[in-house]
């Protein structure tokens, strides 16, 4: 009878944790694509600063520029300038995200 509900239990769960997992797939926006084309700058530091509902600071693993003259083009510092901010912004949310982290794993009552 035990085994039993807990089987219940258990399938319930699975079917919250499978319920809970599509809402946050839906909602993520973190590896939507990401581009730079024609030099609008503006537009793609919108992009990059947008917040995730789900995870908090936007995941983008790699933007994608297409950058007419490459490293000649007029704007190609300030492209590298907002993905060095971005990174520089996601690392220090990464390291206060892990603090809080190990503050949690180390409550002692």
């Amino acid at each position: 009878m035990l085994t039993a509900i807990g089987r219940r239990i258990k399938r319930i769960e699975n079917q919250i944790d499978s319920a809970a997992r599509e809402r946050w797939a839906k909602d993520c926006n973190c590896f939507a694509f990401v581009s730079l084309f024609g030099g609008n700058l503006a537009e793609f530091e919108a992009e990059m600063i947008k917040m995730c509902p789900v995870h908090g600071f936007r995941r983008l693993q790699h933007p994608i520029l297409i950058v007419n003259g490459g490293p000649n083009d007029p704007n190609y510092s300030r492209i590298r300038e907002l993905i060095d901010r971005y990174e520089t912004h996601y690392a220090e949310y990464d390291r206060r995200r892990q603090m809080q982290r190990d503050v949690i794993n180390n409550w002692s009552i």
